[in-house]
């Protein structure tokens, strides 16, 4: 066996408080109704224009985000910088129930997952259009980033 080298780190919020956000605007921590977000605890609430920037130390190499939508039109965008620089688009894959017309009263679920980032990205931004007609819930921000070579 010789020496382990480490690739990746993870930052993992599951969305209990603030305290891994590098930035933030109209978001709060939100508990309750947790029938309506499939018995999830912990959530971040973004009201329409605000987002939530999570920043890492090396390049990001991938993400994902789940998230509860109370509008079915709405739709959560995300963007990436590197360093200080501007915020980009991001491209990514969207999964998730196209209707909370079932049973039970969930809120629409969403699955947000990118893998490609142009290169050197290192912030990531998740927001919730101005122009929504409900809020966003945030359960879990998954960021997967290269170790320090």
């Amino acid at each position: 066996v010789g020496p382990v080298r480490v690739e990746h780190f993870t930052l993992v919020d599951e969305c209990d408080d603030l305290s891994l956000a590098a930035l933030h605007e109209k978001v709060e921590p939100t508990t309750g109704n947790d029938r309506n977000t499939r018995e999830d605890k912990s959530r971040l609430k973004l009201s329409p224009g605000g987002h939530v920037v999570y920043s890492v130390k090396e390049p990001i190499a991938e993400w994902a985000v789940s998230a509860f939508l109370e509008d079915e039109a709405d739709e959560l965008s995300v963007s990436c910088a590197a360093d200080e620089g501007e915020f980009v688009e991001c491209k990514f894959l969207r999964s998730g129930e196209a209707s909370r017309a079932k049973d039970y009263g969930y809120l629409r679920h969403v699955e947000l997952r990118g893998t490609t980032l142009p290169a050197g990205t290192r912030r990531l931004r998740i927001e919730l259009p101005k122009a929504a007609d409900g809020t966003a819930q945030l359960s879990r921000v998954v960021i997967r980033y290269r170790a320090d070579q």
